[in-house]
């Protein structure tokens, strides 16, 4: 994707933007702001336009009488029952007792406090319910006016967050890296498709390694040494955030996107795995160096609190981390080639069917029968959310392929290599072709199905990928053997 050919399709980001990697016109990469784009912009409505079906379902049962009005706040909250007991501090079957209309009546004043606070809502207001619930897109998120900075930190922007903060946080400790390159000496690229594993009830497909991987073997592999703690309780957790500003040191969150105030509405899911910096504190306000913006953000210590503690799949259990010692001497080329041999075994050599070009295969193989098996209505869900995971903020455009290739491009001049260079240019065209998926995904999800955009030419199209990255991967691990 060349610079000038980046989308600024604004839909759901409000003034907000994010960043993609794109060619220049001397070839080489660079970060290039984009207002967003269409087929991801669509994905995110149609996962939201889910939500509020089954918001207004709810809607309709609450006012017949089947369900208490606890039942619409957790739906319009993104929550189960189990999710909601777990903020609450309470068992299931309450919440299920609570979601009864006679029981909820008999709510004590103190249970009522609970649920108000937790939906940010003053009690009187927890029986008010809207006419129909209205899809969050183009609410402005606020909190543009930073405190001053306590600490003396460098913000960069960049597409993906654990790769950002981990920049950010080297470059802090005088050792200046890109984007890209921490996230190949991290080992960030894979793919995997787990369709055991529901996120908002659908087929979890990741196209990066597990949360907080990046950073540790970033740490491994260029010998930083650092500090890592989880909290059982957030008093603890908040005050050991504050000692660790109080000695002049930047500390990596990792956090719920959903209770991060700053967040555009519509960009707002229950996803624990964001990553994020704290630099600095005022009051009770908290400076934000958050990656995925383009300035500091400010957020209270009860938001920011709410956030380190939110619950669900991969919750942070309070988790901060920090460095606390930089080697003088850093051997960089053998970090990367130590990042490319471990993406490239994960890609080509794990025999498990659900990782690397097997798992696009797999995937490939049951797309061709999603709209049988599923249905059309959920047949596009499944496709929605596929280039939502591909697509969103974050990835970087492609699934972090332009990530990798900007991270090949890094390397080759590293090492003198020619054939890493043309195998940066390799990667950068399957990361166009992964875009060409989305698009014409999009389109079928729109209604506007034709021969190269059916559920089984999608299923070539990603054939086509697995295979041209089989024989990339392949080729860079004789490379750096």
């Amino acid at each position: 994707m060349k610079k000038d050919e980046v989308p600024q399709d604004a839909a759901i980001l409000d003034s907000q933007q994010e960043i993609a990697y794109a060619v220049d016109e001397n070839g080489r990469y660079v970060l290039t702001p984009s207002a967003g784009w269409d087929p991801a912009n669509l994905a995110n409505i149609q996962a939201w336009q889910t939500i509020a079906e089954k918001v207004d379902s709810t809607l309709q049962k609450v006012r017949s009488g089947d369900l208490s009005p606890l039942a619409f706040h957790m739906a319009r909250n993104q929550m189960d029952i189990g999710l909601l007991a777990g903020y609450a501090g309470i068992s299931g079957w309450q919440v299920r007792r609570h979601l009864k209309p006679h029981h909820y009546q008999k709510l004590s004043q103190e249970m009522r406090n609970r649920y108000a606070e937790l939906f940010r809502l003053p009690a009187d207001q927890l029986d008010s319910l809207p006419d129909r619930f209205e899809l969050p897109v183009g609410i402005s998120p606020g909190y543009k006016n930073a405190p001053s900075v306590r600490i003396d930190f460098h913000h960069r922007q960049s597409a993906h967050c654990e790769s950002g903060v981990t920049a950010n946080l080297l470059s802090h400790h005088g050792q200046t890296l890109s984007e890209a390159m921490v996230f190949g000496i991290g080992g960030g690229l894979l793919f995997g498709y787990f369709p055991f594993v529901r996120v908002n009830h659908l087929p979890l497909t990741t196209f990066r390694t597990f949360p907080g991987a990046i950073f540790k073997k970033c740490a491994k592999r260029l010998g930083f040494r650092f500090n890592s703690r989880t909290y059982r309780h957030p008093a603890p957790a908040m005050r050991a955030l504050d000692e660790v500003l109080a000695k002049g040191t930047p500390a990596g969150l990792q956090t719920g996107v959903y209770w991060l105030p700053y967040f555009p509405p519509a960009l707002r899911f229950h996803f624990n795995a964001h990553n994020l910096v704290v630099c600095g504190r005022q009051g009770d306000q908290y400076l934000v160096s958050d990656p995925l913006f383009d300035t500091f953000m400010n957020c209270s210590g009860k938001d920011l609190e709410k956030a380190r503690f939110a619950k669900g799949a991969l919750a942070p259990r309070g988790r901060m981390y920090w460095i606390t010692e930089f080697p003088e001497e850093v051997d960089l080329r053998s970090a990367a080639v130590a990042g490319i041999r471990e993406v490239a075994r994960n890609m080509v050599s794990v025999p498990v069917p659900l990782l690397g070009v097997r798992g696009m295969k797999l995937l490939a193989g049951r797309m061709k029968t999603w709209p049988e098996k599923l249905g059309r209505k959920r047949a596009v869900q499944y496709l929605g959310h596929l280039i939502r995971m591909q697509e969103e903020i974050g990835t970087g455009g492609g699934g972090f392929r332009f990530i990798y290739a900007a991270f090949l491009q890094e390397v080759a001049d590293l090492m003198s290599n020619r054939r890493v260079a043309e195998l940066a240019g390799e990667m950068t065209d399957i990361g166009d072709l992964w875009r060409q998926f989305a698009l014409l995904s999009a389109r079928n999800c729109k209604g506007r199905e034709g021969a190269n955009s059916s559920f089984p030419a999608l299923a070539g199209l990603l054939s086509g990928c697995a295979d041209r990255e089989e024989a990339l991967f392949r080729e860079l691990l004789m490379l750096v053997r």
